[in-house]
């Protein structure tokens, strides 16, 4: 995707006729949408205005060639070497990017997501926890037991180096340490930049003493080309035919290129046509399928009412059957409640073999974890180096890759109409459903509301007890929540203490790979106001 960055604007300025000092309001300070199509975006001072003016350079003569016909003359330009020197070009991944950002999320999608994520994040908190426990419980069984031997000193060593690793890997995904990240990489930048901009000028140095000399040298040579300057100029007459010649070419070819085209857009505006009538008779065939299920639904309702005069009727003698089974309920529930301890006995010692299994596999997945994490870090080096290989090979590609990338969003765009018109349908058929789901829920819950009325009298005795049961557990609870509160506190601080350790050791890494004095004192200030924030 290749977009001139003299487009984008800064302040949106419109004259009318009544004043020509009148301008729209500013919603904002910035741009409120994605900057990355029309360049870097201009630094605005306190005012909103652009912190900078472009100078205007003063405009290349552009060379021209005359072509003398039979019928006419005419003009042509030549075009400049790089004429995309002035353009703005995005990666395949930054437009891929862009893409996605266009498509509308639904909410149902986001709240997926959203839990999703949520779910992940406690199962890791979870297994962090458990881990902690397992090797506080682990180093507390070894300092009451005897001197530990070399190999069980080396598997603790070793133990400790796999969750060092996974708690500095951890804390590298923690969004302050990103932040941190971020701007050691841009005054890395900034360095390398100035390094390359002091490397170019002490190049136009020496290409400017180049030029002296060559500048003698052209002068001598100058007298010895004056001498064939006729046999020059014969041979550039005969260029200039052949010039004429392949110019002509051209000129046929374009308008070959031209009829192709024509018939290409001829061939798919009939196709959108064929689609279009199309999408009308689903659509006539949608609404007398809708009429249908109208009659069917009006016929189910009629048949629902029946149903409910033979409901009550039923009720009555269900009344009469209730009284029996109000004894045989208090039967029952003796036996289940002798069935339910025998039951919750055996859960807990199952609960407890499948607790060590559990430890058991997650120590295994750790040792496993460590070692995929290694292999992806090589292989990721490895994708960076090919990277770097290919990125000569993808600038000729890059036309090409844009094109295809353009009928792809046109081929995107279709079919996102014709998803939008399945949703559509979809809703009233999940509609229709709803409301049917409404009217039985409303007859089942009048019944259960009956059955209700009726337990009630015999579950307030046994709610009351329950009640002080739960009283007694709720004290309990507000205690151990208490020592949880305080032990997520100590967790915290613990947190913090990692991050302010890794920042100082990622800016005595900076120090140490060479990068002057000055970044990284600028680097340390804007951290510290960064934190302070």
């Amino acid at each position: 995707f290749i977009h001139s960055p003299s487009k984008s604007t800064g302040k949106l300025q419109v004259t009318t006729g009544s004043s020509n000092a009148r301008r729209y309001r500013t919603w904002a300070p910035t741009s409120q949408v994605d900057e990355s199509p029309f360049g870097s975006p201009k630094p605005l001072d306190k005012h909103g205005n652009s912190a900078y003016r472009i100078v205007s350079q003063p405009r290349k003569i552009q060379e021209t060639i005359e072509i003398i016909g039979k019928d006419q003359v005419r003009n042509i330009r030549i075009p400049s070497k790089d004429p995309l020197q002035n353009s703005l070009i995005l990666s395949s991944s930054e437009m891929q990017r862009l893409l996605t950002a266009s498509l509308v999320v639904t909410k149902k999608e986001t709240y997926a997501k959203n839990e999703a994520y949520q779910k992940d994040e406690e199962e890791k908190i979870k297994a962090a926890k458990n881990m902690k426990h397992q090797i506080m419980e682990i180093d507390r069984l070894r300092n009451q037991n005897m001197p530990l031997t070399q190999e069980e000193i080396d598997s603790r060593d070793r133990a400790q180096k796999v969750c060092g690793r996974s708690i500095a890997l951890r804390m590298e995904q923690d969004e302050d340490i990103k932040k941190v990240n971020k701007m050691i990489l841009e005054t890395q930048c900034q360095a390398i930049r100035e390094a390359q901009i002091h490397e170019k000028k002490r190049i136009q140095a020496e290409m400017a003493e180049e030029e002296k000399r060559l500048d003698s040298i052209m002068e001598s040579e100058r007298r010895k080309a004056v001498e064939n300057i006729e046999k020059i100029h014969d041979l550039h007459k005969q260029k200039m035919k052949m010039g004429k010649q392949q110019i002509c070419n051209q000129i046929l070819q374009h308008e070959q290129e031209k009829q192709l085209q024509h018939a290409k857009k001829e061939q798919e505006k009939q196709l959108t046509r064929e689609r279009h009538e199309k999408l009308k008779l689903e659509e006539l065939m949608a609404k007398q399928k809708k009429r249908e299920d109208q009659q069917l639904l009006q016929k189910e309702i009629t048949r629902i009412n029946a149903e409910t005069k033979q409901a009550k009727s039923k009720m009555l003698e269900e009344e009469m059957l209730s009284d029996r089974r109000r004894k045989e309920y208090t039967q029952k529930k003796l036996i289940q409640e002798a069935e339910c301890d025998a039951a919750q006995r055996r859960i807990k010692k199952e609960r407890e073999l499948e607790i060590g299994k559990m430890s058991a596999q997650q120590n295994k997945l750790k040792d496993i974890k460590a070692k995929q994490d290694e292999i992806r870090s090589q292989r990721i080096q490895e994708m960076e180096d090919r990277k770097w290989r290919r990125k000569e090979k993808d600038l000729a590609m890059k036309k090409a890759q844009e094109n295809a990338m353009l009928r792809v969003y046109c081929l995107a765009q279709d079919r996102y109409k014709a998803q939008q018109m399945l949703v559509k349908s979809e809703r009233k058929k999940a509609e229709f459903d709803r409301m049917m789901d409404i009217q039985n829920y409303t007859m089942v819950k009048q019944r259960e509301e009956e059955k209700r009325r009726q337990k009630a009298q015999q579950l307030k005795e046994a709610l009351q007890e329950q009640i002080k049961e739960r009283e007694l557990l709720s004290k309990d609870k507000r205690r151990e929540t208490l020592q949880e509160t305080e032990k997520f506190t100590e967790e915290g601080r613990h947190i913090e203490m990692l991050r302010d350790m890794i920042t100082e050791k990622k800016l005595k890494e900076l120090k140490a790979s060479g990068v002057p004095e000055k970044y990284c004192t600028d680097l340390e200030k804007r951290v510290y106001n960064w934190k302070r924030k």
